[in-house]
């Protein structure tokens, strides 16, 4: 190590000890409730304790926004969906003379669908479901309700 190289890690040492103790979420995957705001103070948490690294959220496994998921807002229920990313990096899998070695990983992508109002959530590896799952929460019995047919689509729609 050279000289500037230990003065770096030094000094990246120094700023980590000046972050006060981290009494928030998990810095890695749970299954438990999540709120929100707590999840993304996490995530920036995380980001400042590993600033050297610039390690990737696939690493951590931690709940992130989910790329095809935002935020809805009812008034009695809302919905926010996070993605869990736990797929196997192979290259981490590999001792110092590039050996394979055995995986422990868990597996695909998880998608979490969250009602904070109701302190709810339901974790799945299929999005459609996960999100199915927050409509069964929200909006019982929309299951049920009868399918349009073909031939009444547009029947609504304004002529201007």
């Amino acid at each position: 190590m050279d000289l500037m190289t230990a003065i770096d890690q030094l000094m990246i040492e120094a700023d980590l000890d000046a972050l006060p103790v981290w009494e928030g979420l998990p810095l890695h995957f749970t299954s438990g409730y999540i709120d929100p705001d707590e999840a993304m103070a996490a995530l920036r948490r995380r980001e400042e304790e590993h600033l050297d690294k610039r390690g990737s959220l696939r690493a951590t496994h931690m709940w992130f926004p989910s790329a095809t998921g935002g935020r809805l807002d009812l008034p009695e229920h809302d919905l926010f969906q996070f993605t869990a990313d736990l797929r196997c990096d192979f290259w981490r899998h590999v001792d110092q003379d590039g050996n394979r070695l055995a995986c422990l990983c868990v597996g695909g992508l998880l998608t979490m669908t969250i009602c904070t109002r109701c302190r709810w959530h339901h974790i799945d590896s299929d999005e459609n479901i996960a999100v199915e799952a927050w409509h069964d929460h929200a909006f019982a019995g929309w299951r049920e309700l009868p399918i349009l047919p073909g031939n009444l689509r547009g029947a609504w729609e304004v002529e201007r």
